[in-house]
C-alpha cells in the first residue's frame, strides 16, 4: 500500500471547499505520483476524483478525458465497486458532454455491476441519474419506472419519496 500523496489531499481539501478547478488540478498531480510509483489503482482513483471535479467546475470535456479507461484499470484489478463508480463518473461526463446514448450504456453497465453487488446506496443515485437522463430525453415513462426502482431501494424511503412513488405509480398506469 503506497503512502497518501499530499496532492490528494490537497485535493480533497479543495474539493470540500467547493474549489472545484483547483481540486481537479491537485488531483491530476496526484495521479501523476501514482503513476511514477507504478500505483494504478490509486492513480485511476485520482483520475476519477479529477473527473468529478472537473463535471463540478462545469467542464465536461476535461471530466470525460480524466475518467477514460478507469474502469477497465478497475476490472483488471478486481476492483469491481471501484470498477461500477468509475462507470457511474464516466457517464455522467459522457451525459455533460450531449454523448447521451453512450451515457446510458455507461450507466446501464454501472447499473448491472452495482446489482451483483449488492451495493444498494450507490445503485439509487444511479438509477436517479438515469431517469433524469431519460426525463431530460423526453422519455418520461421510462424516467418514473427508474425513479420508481430508486425509491424501492431506499431502505426506509421518507414521506416525500414515497409520495413521489405513489404519484409516479398512480400516473403512469
Amino acid at each position: 500500500m503506497s503512502k497518501t500523496s499530499s496532492y490528494e489531499l490537497e485535493g480533497k481539501e479543495a474539493y470540500q471547499k467547493n474549489k472545484y478547478a483547483k481540486a481537479a488540478k491537485l488531483f491530476g498531480q496526484a495521479k501523476q505520483e501514482y503513476e511514477t510509483i507504478n500505483d494504478a489503482v490509486k492513480s485511476a482513483e485520482m483520475a476519477n476524483n479529477q473527473s468529478v471535479a472537473f463535471l463540478q467546475a462545469g467542464k465536461g470535456k476535461q471530466a470525460l478525458k480524466a475518467v477514460l479507461g478507469t474502469e477497465e484499470i478497475f476490472k483488471q484489478h478486481d476492483e469491481i465497486l471501484q470498477q461500477a463508480l468509475a462507470l457511474g463518473n464516466k457517464a455522467a461526463a459522457l451525459e455533460a458532454v450531449k454523448r447521451v446514448e453512450e451515457a446510458e450504456t455507461a450507466y446501464e453497465q454501472c447499473v448491472e455491476i452495482l446489482q451483483e453487488l449488492g451495493e444498494e446506496q450507490y445503485l439509487s443515485e444511479v438509477m436517479k441519474s438515469m431517469a433524469d437522463l431519460k426525463f431530460k430525453g423526453n422519455r418520461k415513462y421510462e424516467a418514473a419506472a427508474s425513479l420508481i426502482s430508486s425509491v424501492d431501494l431506499e431502505g426506509k424511503p421518507n414521506l416525500w419519496q414515497r409520495f413521489m412513488r405513489f404519484i409516479l405509480e398512480r400516473f403512469f398506469k
